[in-house]
């Protein structure tokens, strides 16, 4: 449509009025042309609007389900903060700190009450029993003596006789 509009025929016709002299006719012409430009320019004008409302739209809806989202996000803290009151926290919270503190006592209490010797005794027991730990682990070697097998006699006639024919035995 837009190139129809936008042609130069509506033009050449107006011209080829003129010069045959019908300049009323060339007027129309011309007058038609201009309206055609003017619904076209409302034609997208309207396309735009439509385009925009569209857009919002699509907005909107994204919009409503950020808002559903927090609103879920909202009642799901609710609920959690009807199970778990400030003081319950609280009182959590000191509780676990109560316990780190008895673990920290009791810890620094072991630590010191451990001497350089004490601490050499406990590295020798340690070593002593990853000793024994190794000797279970190793298997059970037999206490039975095994039979020692004798190297065969080679009669010395038998190589004495392949040297008198000339053949010596060669190792590969």
């Amino acid at each position: 449509y837009q190139r129809r509009v936008h042609g130069d025929k509506e033009m050449e016709v107006a011209r080829k009025l003129i010069n045959e002299g019908k300049k009323d006719r060339a007027k129309l012409a011309i007058q038609r042309k201009k309206n055609q430009e003017n619904l076209l320019k409302k034609a997208n004008d309207v396309l735009s609007n439509i385009q925009e409302m569209i857009d919002t739209l699509e907005f909107s809806e994204i919009e409503l389900k950020v808002f559903s989202s927090l609103k879920e996000g909202a009642n799901a803290l609710k609920e959690l903060q009807k199970e778990m009151s400030l003081e319950d926290v609280e009182k959590i919270m000191d509780d676990s700190a109560e316990a780190i503190a008895w673990h920290d006592s009791v810890s620094q209490q072991l630590s010191a009450a451990l001497t350089p010797q004490d601490d050499s005794e406990i590295e020798e027991q340690l070593n002593k029993w990853e000793e024994e730990d190794l000797k279970a682990k190793l298997p059970k070697i037999p206490k039975t003596e095994l039979p020692v097998h004798q190297k065969p006699i080679v009669e010395e006639n038998e190589d004495e006789e392949k040297e008198k024919e000339g053949r010596v035995p060669v190792l590969a």
